[in-house]
């Protein structure tokens, strides 16, 4: 059962008190003036390609709604191997842009219909 909690809103810019808050307001500054800043914001689906942190030879191909949360997950290694992952396997949530790692949806769903269970 899912349970539903109300939470406030929290204007993210009156927040500009402290440290965490002070680096959070200089981030968000910093990446507003990036040109294609909220470019993949509003869409129904995003698909990325992200570098594995451990092995630079592995990508990772995700799937990913209008809110950020992922779909699929499917490691791509080097020998041509597609892995489609568990939940349990995924990365947290990569923070920042990911418009430059877009890529077509045809790739993604291409190396998940290949995939083999981790």
């Amino acid at each position: 059962m899912v349970q539903r909690v109300a939470i406030d809103e929290v204007d993210l810019d009156a927040l500009q008190e402290g440290a965490l808050a002070d680096r959070q307001h200089h981030r968000r500054c910093e990446q507003r003036k990036h040109p294609q800043f909220g470019i993949l914001a509003g869409r129904s689906r995003v698909y990325v390609q992200l570098p594995d942190p451990e092995d630079s030879a592995t990508l990772w191909l995700t799937e990913h709604d209008s809110n950020g949360r992922r779909f699929g997950q499917v490691e791509q290694r080097a020998d041509g191997a597609a892995v489609r992952a568990a939940d349990s396997d995924w990365p947290m949530n990569p923070v920042g842009l990911l418009q430059a790692q877009e890529r077509d949806q045809n790739q993604c769903h291409d190396q998940e219909t290949r995939a083999r269970p981790d």
